[in-house]
């Protein structure tokens, strides 16, 4: 065993990591991600941008994984690093989380719904919104090989803001009535289209999903970091913002509005004491705001469709028709209640269309149904009670670890918060490789972060994203307080 890997766990020897070859594989797949990826689309515009977003996922993912394996191998038979490099890989699966293990589970039991899947075509890349086995095969590779070799780095938060700044610009000049980018068919602008598209991106639901994972990485960021540089996010935060208001979608508000206060005790860092009060408090105001909402009935928008909910009275048009959607899926589940009807197939099984008004247009459109509209729901449908048990296992699983050293490692506190308010937004979104993918990388960042070892001290080197954990021992009070240490966090 090389003398070097018997090393205690420290900044200098992590930096002459002899895995430092992945991890940099890692870096470009996540500048890609973080850039390219959030502004391609081809000639078609928005016309067909699920497929040119498609194409672009798998071709960037794929180049990934094959990267990564061939830099895997070359510091594993290099002479240099082959010692070294087979230690510090044996230590880090040791150190694999239970995350990785059930999206492995959700992976094999997807495939096995697949199997049984009638529709034996369309289940590989899916009939309509490409989450088929590839897609979701490629979203469990990307979170165990982040888990596995990626080190969160402050500069990539830089990329994903430029990127967003641009984004929000090419997005809010679509509002007033322009197409820079020429992404919208002739003669069509943002508010003459059937629906809502924007952006690179198109659908502002997909955005609104999005955004429920970046804007808590630049605010959770600038709360808990240090140093004047990260006050460069605050540009990002604020343009991520706007886009939000704009867009107006209330999955997207919800999602950011209900993790956020879920958040904050683990991102401002609360005693103990003060936490349990806290959220003793918000479960008050809670059950006072079912209260107030169940006696009064405010307007006839949101709060009035929970006035009547309150009520038993669950009208199909509620939720912008998907009360009506939910009902049709519910319904077809215990037919295939163990392994569902096959990835991405619900469009093949002729639910009972839904009918919606769009502003401007005198007959109101009739749409297909080929999504939940929730995206547990959706993996219930298509891949069954048994994939969605390993799904929730693996965010509960995610969660516990933010909810457990969020307080003392800004790492996770940042990745963490994405994750928490995704998966609130997740109640009303749609799964597919558009924008899913940034939940999946905030996922594997997040396992990335929580996996360092106890005795892995506080970075010095201002790349990184901040403190791992706590020396073993430390009182745990203490290390809720302030210190210089923590000072180094994303300075």
């Amino acid at each position: 065993m090389p003398e070097e890997a018997l090393r205690p766990w420290t900044p200098e020897t992590e930096r002459r990591s002899a895995l430092q070859l992945p991890e940099y594989v890692c870096d470009v797949f996540l500048l890609l991600m973080a850039s390219l990826f959030i502004l391609y689309f081809d000639q078609n515009g928005l016309g067909k941008i699920s497929v040119a977003k498609r194409n672009c996922f798998f071709t960037l993912t794929g180049l990934y994984l094959g990267a990564l394996l061939l830099a895997v191998l070359t510091v594993l038979i290099h002479p240099d690093t082959q010692e070294a490099a087979i230690y510090e890989l044996r230590a880090r699966l040791r150190r694999t989380s239970v995350v990785c293990y059930a999206l492995l589970a959700y992976l094999a039991l997807t495939l096995i719904s697949a199997l049984l899947s009638e529709h034996t075509e369309e289940v590989w890349i899916g009939a309509t919104r490409n989450e088929g086995v590839v897609t979701q095969m490629l979203y469990v590779l990307i979170v165990c090989t982040l888990a596995l070799f990626a080190r969160p780095k402050r500069w990539q938060l830089y990329v994903l803001g430029a990127t967003m700044i641009v984004f929000t610009v090419i997005s809010v000049l679509q509002i007033i009535g322009g197409d820079p980018l020429s992404l919208y068919p002739s003669g069509r602008t943002y508010e003459n289209l059937e629906g809502r598209y924007l952006g690179t991106i198109g659908n502002v639901d997909h955005i609104a999903g999005m955004l429920c994972v970046f804007i808590p990485l630049f605010a959770v960021t600038l709360i808990r970091g240090s140093g004047k540089s990260r006050f460069v996010l605050a540009l990002p935060l604020g343009a991520t913002l706007l886009l939000l208001l704009l867009i107006s979608v209330l999955g997207g508000f919800v999602g950011i509005a209900v993790g956020g206060v879920l958040a904050v005790p683990f991102v401002l860092r609360f005693s103990a004491k003060s936490t349990k009060w806290y959220f003793i408090g918000l479960a008050a105001l809670g059950v006072l705001g079912l209260a107030g909402l169940y006696v009064v009935d405010i307007g006839d928008g949101m709060f009035h469709e929970m006035h009547e909910i309150l009520h038993g009275n669950f009208d199909d048009r509620f939720g912008s028709g998907r009360i009506f959607i939910w009902r049709q899926v519910l319904e077809r589940i215990p037919a295939r209640f163990w392994f569902g009807y096959g990835p991405d197939t619900m469009r093949l099984e002729n639910l009972e269309p839904f009918t919606r008004v769009i502003e401007g247009q005198a007959e109101p459109k009739v749409a297909h149904i080929d999504t939940a509209h929730n995206e547990y729901l959706n993996i219930l449908f298509h891949q069954g009670i048994f994939a969605l048990a390993a799904f929730m296992t693996a965010i509960v699983v995610a969660l516990v670890h933010y909810f457990r050293d969020a307080k003392r490692n800004v790492a996770v506190a940042v990745f963490g918060t994405g994750v928490l308010c995704h998966c609130v937004d997740a109640l009303f979104g749609i799964s597919q490789p558009i924008t899913t993918p940034f939940f999946w990388i905030a996922v594997g960042l997040l396992e990335a972060s929580f996996a360092r070892p106890a005795d892995a001290p506080e970075s010095s080197s201002p790349s990184y994203i901040g403190r791992w954990q706590q020396p073993e021992g430390a009182d745990a009070e203490a290390a809720l307080q302030p210190t210089p240490a923590e000072d180094n966090t994303l300075s």
